[in-house]
């Protein structure tokens, strides 16, 4: 395991940084909503519009941002096993990489992500 930390540890950095990411959407959601009462409609936001969210990686003190669409940032989540990280980021003992790009890698988990992943945070509020 990565220098000793359990499973269950990495699953929680894990859930850290979705619970971020949520956020992020949260603010993205807001943004779109004030521009529409405006009658400005958020033009320049749609969902090829390119947002940085935070890397999910199980690393502790990982700071890095993921340049994605907000469309394949939901489409990737809509398994609750995927993650979007930084590449290079992945643990091979617990997740594989199922697609990768210069930008970001997506990485699934070997287990089912803990019952926190996709109460806590879900992808689909």
């Amino acid at each position: 395991m990565k220098d000793g930390i359990s499973e269950k540890k990495l699953a929680e950095n894990q859930v850290f940084f979705r619970g971020l990411n949520a956020k992020v959407r949260e603010g993205i959601e807001n943004i779109k909503q004030v521009a529409d009462e405006d009658g400005s409609k958020a033009d320049l936001i749609d969902e090829n519009t390119v947002f940085e969210f935070h890397c999910e990686c199980s690393h502790n003190h990982c700071l890095n941002r993921i340049k994605i669409s907000l469309a394949d940032y939901e489409a990737i989540h809509k398994d609750n096993a995927s993650f979007t990280i930084t590449p290079g980021h992945n643990i091979p003992e617990v997740e594989d990489v199922t697609f990768t790009c210069p930008a970001y890698c997506v990485v699934t988990k070997h287990k089912e992500p803990p019952k926190k992943v996709t109460t806590v945070h879900p992808i689909d509020q």
